[in-house]
């Protein structure tokens, strides 16, 4: 390997009056002009030609080669022109996910007198994030979109939001910023969940036998299941009288129904990583495994969800089932880069600190993970431990 050798600094060279000329001014001038490639040889041949006709005394061509370098400072200027009166705002709220096209999108707004021509909207230098308008009227909207597909959850960084135009021939190209930069979270990637298989295996009796499975609860309220009809009380709505059973009878009977078991979970699961490529792998399908649950249990509103995440941090959210709390729950998934050793006395520490759902605890890890078993040992829920890339997670989840 080279070493690093301590040059002394460049002589400046003395500029008018024997100042030396400040660094970088010819580099800081010649990245302002605002030429493409197409104005830079346009510009170079009208240079040529005018030096040539000035030298040669050819009026001619002198005359020509100021026209075209009259016409770089009119593109220039219309160019300039399309900026007046332009807003733009982003207008994609919904968070991408790693594997899955996400729309976005650019809500642009003429509020200037004159149209607006040949104008391209883009977020930073990255080309998958560009629109093109080829006019907008005088107070006219355009909404500019495209599709972009993340391959790798966790932080991407989306630079300035820009107005760049070189209307009408591409001479020059102006930019102008008109947001400011941000950064975006890649959810996990999701996969397809058999609900009803996973539900079975959380409420099997053999899963474990020291807690009753749950039952369906009957009340006056209830409005999901027909169980059965009983005879009329006071204070019954009207509306749940059986009329061909009261009338067989001779005296008032209504229907009455039954809520079925609530889908109260807690989850629980640890990001060990392996050693790579394997491990990685493992890793990245434990957590869309984890992702897809939470995305999908929290599409059933009204529920208790809790999730916790033993990982290159401990991490416990829980709530109410809804977007909201699927939201952080993936964010906290998306940001896991897993730990050689997860921390998981830490994780069971903070549940005992938790009021946790009344439903069961559902363990997820890799091959050789303990978490299951020691949380058999310490708090008193019905827990299932599932691991991922087994026989049995491939029967219930799809990547």
């Amino acid at each position: 390997m080279k070493e690093a050798i301590d040059m002394p600094p460049a002589p400046r060279t003395p500029g008018p009056g024997g100042a030396a000329a400040p660094p970088g001014r010819v580099a800081r001038a010649l990245a302002a002009v605002p030429l493409t490639r197409e104005g830079m040889f346009w510009g170079a041949i009208a240079t040529g030609m005018l030096v040539t006709g000035l030298a040669k005394g050819i009026n001619l061509i002198t005359l020509l080669a100021c026209l075209l370098l009259v016409m770089v400072l009119w593109n220039y200027l219309l160019a300039k022109r399309q900026f007046a009166g332009m807003r733009a705002r982003r207008l994609d709220a919904d968070p991408p996910f790693a594997g899955a096209p996400w729309r976005w999108r650019v809500h642009l707004t003429n509020l200037g007198r004159r149209p607006v021509h040949a104008l391209r909207v883009q977020a930073g230098d990255d080309p998958r994030l560009r629109g093109f308008t080829a006019a907008l009227p005088p107070d006219g909207e355009a909404v500019l979109g495209t599709d972009v597909i993340f391959e790798r959850r966790g932080r991407v960084r989306e630079g300035p939001l820009q107005l760049v135009c070189g209307y009408p021939l591409g001479l020059v190209q102006l930019t102008r910023e008109v947001g400011p930069p941000r950064e975006l979270i890649v959810l996990p990637r999701l996969g397809t969940l058999h609900r009803g298989g996973l539900r079975a295996m959380l409420q099997a009796p053999g899963a474990d036998d020291r807690l009753p499975p749950a039952k369906g609860q009957r009340h006056p309220a209830a409005q999901t299941y027909f169980h059965g009809l009983r005879n009329y009380r006071h204070g019954d709505s009207p509306r749940l009288i059986h009329w061909r059973t009261t009338a067989r009878r001779g005296e008032p009977m209504v229907r009455e129904f039954e809520d079925p078991p609530e889908d109260d979970l807690t989850l629980l699961v640890e990001a060990a990583c392996p050693a790579p490529p394997a491990g990685v792998a493992r890793l990245e399908r434990l957590i869309s495994l984890a992702a897809t649950i939470c995305w999908e249990w929290c599409r059933q509103r009204g529920d208790r969800f809790l999730l916790g995440l033993a990982g290159t941090e401990v991490r416990v959210i829980g709530g109410i089932t809804g977007p909201t709390l699927a939201g952080a729950m993936l964010e906290a998934l998306a940001l896991e880069q897993g730990a050689v050793v997860a921390d998981t006395a830490s994780l069971l520490r903070q549940l005992r600190e938790q009021h946790l759902p009344a439903g069961p605890v559902l363990v997820l890890g890799l091959a050789g993970s303990t978490l299951a078993e020691q949380v058999r040992q310490a708090l008193p829920r019905t827990v299932v431990g599932l691991t991922a890339c087994s026989e049995q997670e491939g029967h219930l989840f799809q990547l």
